[in-house]
Parts: C-alpha cells; sequence; structure tokens
C-alpha cells in the first residue's frame, strides 16, 4: 500500500480505525472525501449514511439513503433505516410509506403491522 494521501484503501482503513475509536467526526470526513474519489459507490454512501445517522445528522443521512433507495428498492434494511428517519423527522407521510412498501415485501410481519397502525392511528388515518 502506498503512502498516497488518496489510497483509497489507505483512507478506508484509517476512517473504521477512527469509527472503532468513536472518533466519528473524523471518520466522517475521510468518508466524505472517500465519497469525492468515488460518489456513486453504495457501501461507502450506507456507511456514511449510517455514520450521519449515528450522529444525529439526521437530515444529511436521509439524503443518502434517498440516494440509494433507487438502487434497491426492496432492500428491508434500507426501506427501515429510511423509515426510522422519516419518523425522527416527524416526516410521517413518508415513513407511512416506507412501512406500506415494508409490509408488501414482508405482509405476515407483526412488527411492521403494528407499526404501521400506530402511524395510521397517530395521523388520525382510520379506515
Amino acid at each position: 500500500m502506498s503512502l498516497d494521501p488518496d489510497n483509497p484503501a489507505l483512507l478506508k482503513l484509517l476512517a473504521d480505525l477512527y469509527n472503532n475509536q468513536r472518533l466519528f467526526a473524523k471518520s466522517i470526513a475521510i468518508y466524505e472525501k472517500l465519497l469525492g474519489l468515488d460518489p456513486e459507490n453504495p457501501a461507502l454512501l450506507k456507511t456514511l449514511a449510517d455514520l450521519y445517522s449515528n450522529q444525529r445528522l439526521f437530515a444529511k443521512s436521509v439524503a443518502i439513503y434517498e440516494k440509494l433507495l433507487p438502487l434497491d428498492p426492496d432492500n428491508p434494511a434500507l426501506l427501515k433505516s429510511l423509515a426510522d428517519l422519516y419518523n425522527n423527522q416527524k416526516l410521517f407521510d413518508k415513513s407511512i410509506l416506507m412501512h406500506e412498501k415494508l409490509l408488501s415485501l414482508d405482509p405476515d410481519n407483526p412488527e411492521l403491522l403494528k407499526n404501521l397502525a400506530d402511524l395510521y392511528n397517530n395521523q388520525r388515518l382510520f379506515c
């Protein structure tokens, strides 16, 4: 591995090291740099979205997840993360859409049914 400051493998290693040491701001800065080198990399986007979310930078996290969603529209983990972030941001209509999509993928999931029922109830969307 070269000592090139833009070496993606070295940057990823350093970002993960910072993350493991709970130096999240430094880890985020490096992932942002990595994303500048490879802006369409889904793994980098997902990692950065998770870091933003963990640091309560929810709007930034939502923006990335919304960019990822068209690339993998039936990914339950992605849909769940976005649903939770929408809920956190009080974007209940969008959260309902994500929960409905999740339920279409797993119609017998009692947790999803309950979450969607709670959202409907809280928004006064009764049948």
